[in-house]
This record gives C-alpha cells, sequence and structure tokens, in this order.
C-alpha cells in the first residue's frame, strides 16, 4: 500500500464494477490510482453549512454549533460517494456526533474551538451490558 501525502482527490474513477480508482491532485500534476477498492474515510461534514442546514434543521435558523473538526472538512468526501451514485441518508434521527465545545479567543484574536471531550461519557461512561465480550 502507497500513501500519496498532499494530495486531495479530484474525482473518482468508475469501471464496469464500479469505482476503480480515485484521480488525485498534486504539486506535480493529476496522479490517476487505479484500485480494487476505495474507502472514503474523509470525517464528514461538520463544517459543510448547506448540508448541515438539510439535517439540522435549527441550524438553517442561524442557531449555530462550533465543530472541533478542521475548518477544511467541508464534507467533501460524501459529494464524492455522491457523484457515483452514493446516498446521503437523511432519515437518521440523530446524523450528527454532539459533543461540548467552546469558542476560546486568543489574545491576537483567533478564535480556537476547545472540545470537551471527557464530559460526553458522564454520567455513565460504561454504558455496555454487564456480560459484554470484547474483542481486540
Amino acid at each position: 500500500m502507497r500513501f500519496q501525502l498532499n494530495a486531495p482527490v479530484v474525482r473518482l474513477l468508475q469501471g464496469p464494477r464500479g469505482v476503480s480508482g480515485a484521480v488525485l491532485r498534486s504539486d506535480g500534476g493529476e496522479i490517476h490510482v487505479e484500485a480494487g477498492a476505495v474507502v472514503l474515510a474523509c470525517g464528514g461534514f461538520p463544517h459543510d453549512r448547506q448540508r448541515l442546514a438539510q439535517v439540522v434543521p435549527h441550524a438553517a435558523e442561524g442557531y449555530g454549533h462550533f465543530s472541533a473538526a478542521p475548518p477544511d472538512n467541508q464534507g467533501e468526501g460524501i459529494r464524492l460517494g455522491e457523484s457515483v451514485g452514493g446516498q446521503f441518508d437523511t432519515s437518521l434521527r440523530h446524523p450528527l456526533a454532539w459533543a461540548p465545545v467552546s469558542r476560546v479567543t486568543l489574545a491576537s484574536g483567533q478564535q480556537l474551538m476547545f472540545p470537551h471531550l471527557v464530559e460526553r461519557a458522564k454520567p455513565g461512561g460504561d454504558r455496555r451490558p454487564a456480560q459484554r465480550q470484547t474483542f481486540c
């Protein structure tokens, strides 16, 4: 397996049996990668305002939510999947992973998002049944 850093996906390639690879953009131009499978592990859509308004009704009315995810995470992976026939399920009751986030303003005026991840597990941090099995 070869990793190509700093080369975002421009589009997915399709063959007779489905997705067959991807075209990447690098400093040297486009890179065509043929593959038996493509995994879109792209991090969701935390800063895609249009899609957020679609699945979080009160977001469209101006009630904002703040994400600790990088601001460049705009839902490109979802759009890539849709470009080859993938479907985005808007029927989920809770389509987001919620976590408390504070906005912290630095002396420079820059705002950073600080996630309070420890608080997500309180109270009752382990919600698995007592007779649980753990697989490693």
